[in-house]
């Protein structure tokens, strides 16, 4: 059906609800839970095909701000051309910019589409009967409305986080055409994009249409961008009331990696604008693009993952199309094929390889991962080489497990690189080891060799070749090793070691990265009645002196298994520790030397009248606070 802008909310909610119901096997109309203040119900389109089930997923966000009707117009036109030619098993033509028939297919059957195309219905309501509007319309005292696109919460309350020589008043008015609520998060219709990316967590971009300006923006927006200083980051109460000039000491972290990425994909995004009919838009920081932002859903999108480790690594951004909050009829169809080209492109992007390496046989390779990377079961060490490695190591649902590597002789390892993603894809694979540690710091790794792994199919993985470790060395840690794999190419590249200076770096950059995991290689035979040692290394991040714990947890050892524990901080063991097994212990306050090491023993002995259960082990585990900066499991 043809669409001639501009819809009401109506004809909007309408449009969703024919989508699903003319196709029920590639729609799901999804209803919002939160009502607006004069009592209307918001809906959102999920357009997904095929049988891949492990899907990311793509956010579509317009009609935040009521006057900028055309949003709605972009994203209803978008689903009704996507819709038809997968159907219909053709491509898509925005004038200059074509999309054959096998990218649209790889969009909808690798990725979900969700596309929620009023956001603020009473808004849209109230001007197109003849006002001028950019708030919702519920009432705060004398005033009416809260500006949806200030209040979510990412530096809500602007006089607490940024500097004072900003002018915030206009954020606190309700007369105010900002004025950012009572509170972050207040508006049922801010609360009803939250309750999308809760629920449907494989949303891994998010985009919000405002018009106008000819801009497409990422984060973030309270300073510049910065990929070097860790702490310098939104959640940094040392920080407040610093942010937001520019050219000063301040600037927002990102990670160089994701900085890259976010960057490449707003390329796209213009190039496939460009390419419609010659129109260039701009490419920038929110930040650099429109001013110092506070409250605001492309940025409350990427500070998702920042704020709880549990959520989704989130790509937000902002597109400002047109010139006009409201262009002619002619214009705005024009502009409905230029943003609907970017948004294709976006969603191919979201259906492009992602590598992982996996921590757990539970990982998906969601970032942040979740856990510590310490046992990875796509790592996998032989004394002798495998004649057939696919068809040996072929079941992911397995963890085929390592041998004891074999010091002075070749050893080979096998690494499962993972593809999340639509299309087929290549990698590098480099592999390291380092001594048994409880936080295997990038200090610690020595490089063993580099290998390439190609044709890793859409949404599975492959066994790479052996990596042989010639004539293994000792690591000084009784025999006992971590192997580190990374993976990565030129879409999904191999992270970045070098900003890791504290334990807060490292712990960000282990849980941002799942193209990387390691796998301790510790196992021991035991003799009744004797003490064995474990030798291991506990290391520090920092340029400053830090302090950690050590806690050990063994509830499977026999209840009178001795365990002691010494550190060694000059030529001999000053420090003797023993620990009793039969619950939690912990060791406070071990002081590690500025990016030292600290030689360690882990000393135990079973008696001989002690059954020892299958699958008994001991966990040393190395913290910084109440964080986890890494550990590692003996078996015996």
């Amino acid at each position: 059906m043809p669409f001639t802008p501009y819809l009401n909310t109506d004809e909007i909610n309408t449009a969703l609800q024919q989508f699903a119901a003319d196709n029920p096997g590639l729609c799901t109309l999804i209803t919002l839970p939160n009502l607006s203040f004069e009592g209307r119900t918001s809906y959102a389109l999920k357009i997904a095909g095929g049988a891949a089930v492990s899907r990311k997923g793509v956010l579509l966000l317009g009609g935040t701000h009521a006057r900028e009707w055309g949003s709605s117009d972009i994203l209803v036109a978008l689903a009704e051309k996507m819709i038809a030619a997968y159907n219909a098993g053709t491509g898509i033509t925005f004038q200059g910019k074509s999309f054959t028939s096998a990218e649209i297919v790889r969009i909808i059957e690798n990725i979900d589409v969700f596309i929620f195309p009023n956001v603020n219905p009473d808004g849209k309501v109230y001007t197109q009967s003849g006002h001028d509007w950019r708030k919702n319309r519920r009432p705060i005292g004398a005033d009416i409305g809260i500006d949806i696109n200030r209040n979510y919460d990412i530096l809500w309350d602007a006089t607490t986080y940024f500097n004072a020589a900003l002018d915030f008043s206009y954020l606190y008015a309700p007369a105010s055409s900002n004025y950012h609520g009572p509170i972050a998060f207040s508006e049922a219709e801010s609360l009803n994009v939250k309750w999308m990316l809760d629920n449907y967590p494989n949303i891994v971009h998010a985009v919000d249409l405002h018009s106008y300006g000819q801009k497409i923006m990422y984060t973030w927006g309270d300073d510049e961008n910065q990929e070097n200083t860790v702490e310098q980051n939104f959640m940094n109460s040392t920080y407040n009331g610093q942010r937001g000039l520019s050219g000063d000491a301040y600037g927002e972290f990102v990670f160089k990696v994701d900085q890259d990425r976010i960057v490449s994909i707003a390329d796209r995004m213009h190039n496939a604008i460009f390419a419609v009919r010659g129109m260039s838009y701009s490419v920038g920081q929110i930040f650099n693009e429109v001013g110092v932002d506070s409250g605001s859903s492309a940025c409350y999108f990427f500070s998702r993952h920042f704020s709880d480790i549990s959520k989704r690594k989130l790509f937000g951004y902002g597109i400002e199309w047109g010139a006009a909050f409201q262009p002619a009829s002619s214009e705005m169809l024009n502009i409905m094929d230029d943003i609907d080209s970017a948004l294709t492109e976006l969603c191919l992007c979201a259906s492009e390889p992602e590598l992982f390496i996996r921590d757990s046989l539970s990982d998906t390779g969601k970032e942040p991962s979740e856990g510590i990377l310490c046992m990875s079961p796509d790592i996998i060490t032989r004394k002798t080489a495998v004649p057939d490695p696919a068809a040996a190591f072929g079941d992911v649902t397995i963890d085929p497990g390592s041998d004891r590597v074999e010091i002075g002789n070749d050893n080979y390892i096998y690494v499962r690189v993972h593809n999340h993603g639509g299309m087929q894809t290549s990698a590098k694979v480099r592999v390291y080891f380092a001594p048994l540690t409880t936080s295997c710091s990038p200090a610690l790794w020595q490089f063993i060799d580099e290998i390439d792994v190609i044709d890793i199919p859409a949404g599975g993985f492959k066994v790479t070749d052996a990596v042989v470790w010639p004539h293994v060395p000792d690591p000084g840690t009784a025999g006992h090793f971590c192997i580190i794999a990374i993976c990565g190419n030129t879409i999904d590249p191999i992270p970045d070691t070098s900003m890791i200076d504290s334990a807060s770096d490292y712990m960000k950059f282990v849980s941002n990265s799942n193209n990387i995991a390691y796998r301790n290689v510790t196992f021991e035979d035991v003799l009744p009645d004797t003490w064995f040692d474990i030798p291991f290394v506990m290391r520090g991040f920092s340029s400053k002196p830090e302090e950690y714990n050590l806690v050990f947890e063994a509830p499977l050892l026999p209840k009178n298994t001795l365990v002691e524990m010494k550190l060694r901080r000059t030529l001999l063991f000053d420090k003797v520790y023993r620990v009793q097994i039969d619950k939690r212990a912990e060791i406070k306050n071990i002081q590690i030397p500025s990016a030292r090491s600290i030689n360690c023993r882990l000393r135990i002995k079973i008696p001989s009248r002690e059954l020892i259960k299958k699958n008994c082990s001991i966990v040393v585990i190395q913290k910084i606070g109440n964080q986890n900066a890494g550990q590692f499991t003996v078996y015996f």
